[in-house]
């Protein structure tokens, strides 16, 4: 359970679902996401705060994932599933910013941790290509 919300997870990412998870955005959001809501989740990672909003939203509500990294996207399909909210939401595997064009990913092994930002020394890096306009 993750801010009072029940889950099934994947084991390769349970350390991530913490019970109190980022606790002041989800008492924020849980108020506001009304049944129906379209919702954007931006940096979506393994799926902690997307299944919390798919579930505030409801059936008739839409969450789009926005998350670059693959291994991380993986992870946050398996978790959808798990939580029978894989048709709720639709994960966009692109990198979301504030200029359009190519940026290499740094990625953190199989943490699902990723930076466009000057990398630590123990990521990766995955190249995206721009995807202008693409949805």
């Amino acid at each position: 359970m993750v801010n009072g919300v029940e889950y099934h997870v994947d084991l390769r990412c349970r350390h991530q679902f913490a019970p109190e998870y980022e606790g002041g955005a989800p008492r924020f959001l849980c108020k506001r996401i009304m049944p129906g809501a379209v919702v954007y989740n931006v940096g979506a990672n393994v799926g902690v705060l997307a299944v919390q909003l798919a579930r505030w939203s409801g059936p008739r509500g839409r969450v789009l994932a926005f998350e670059p990294n693959p291994y991380a996207a993986g992870l946050l399909t398996r978790n959808l599933r798990l939580n029978r909210l894989d048709s709720q939401v639709e994960i966009v595997s692109v990198a979301i910013g504030d200029t359009v064009g190519d940026v290499t990913l740094h990625v953190s092994g199989d943490s699902g941790m990723a930076r466009v930002m000057r990398p630590l020394a123990e990521y990766g890096q995955v190249y995206l290509e721009s995807r202008a306009g693409a949805r």
